[in-house]
């Protein structure tokens, strides 16, 4: 993995309003929000590296955050079952006076689950902090059956597209 030392901020920003926005593609939305928090995180030292990032999940005309409680998370999940869907992530990076936005798409194929299983998920309670109402990175990897595009990207942090996009941002004067 990438050995880098960070310190978590929380941006002082309500995506919610934007979130209901039905006239942004889910690729623009993702990086609007990600420029949002950068624009809204305080207590920046010049010498700090900024990294935002917000991930959706686009499914035909349906743009997913988190879910707002269980019987919404698992409305979500019986949507996605059998079918594919976007996830999109944007990335807002801010460094001295330099600012570099970027998303990345990838596609999850969810498998056919029984009803059962798409319940037995919720009762859990993971997912619930995820876009979707499902993470790949725990229990909810048995809801998918394949994935097109970058893993890390599904997980919430496009890694390898973002090194690239720190040493772009890092190359410019």
């Amino acid at each position: 993995m990438v050995d880098l030392e960070f310190i978590q901020k929380s941006p002082q920003f309500d995506e919610s309003e934007i979130m209901k926005r039905d006239d942004l593609a889910p690729e623009k939305l993702v990086q609007m929000i990600a420029e949002k928090k950068a624009e809204n995180v305080s207590d920046l030292l010049p010498t700090d590296f900024l990294i935002c990032c917000d991930t959706v999940i686009a499914s035909g005309s349906k743009i997913f955050g988190k879910p707002r409680d269980r019987t919404q998370q698992l409305e979500r999940l019986r949507s996605l079952n059998g079918n594919s869907h976007s996830v999109f992530s944007g990335v807002c990076l801010k460094y001295q006076n330099k600012t570099r936005s970027f998303f990345i798409e990838s596609k999850v194929f969810f498998g056919d689950n029984k009803d059962e299983m798409l319940e037995w998920y919720a009762s859990t309670g993971d997912g619930m902090d995820k876009a979707g109402g499902y993470g790949l990175q725990s229990a909810g990897a048995v809801l998918v059956e394949k994935i097109e595009g970058c893993y890390y990207n599904v997980m919430g942090l496009p890694l390898h597209q973002l090194l690239k996009e720190i040493d772009i941002l890092l190359q410019k004067k």
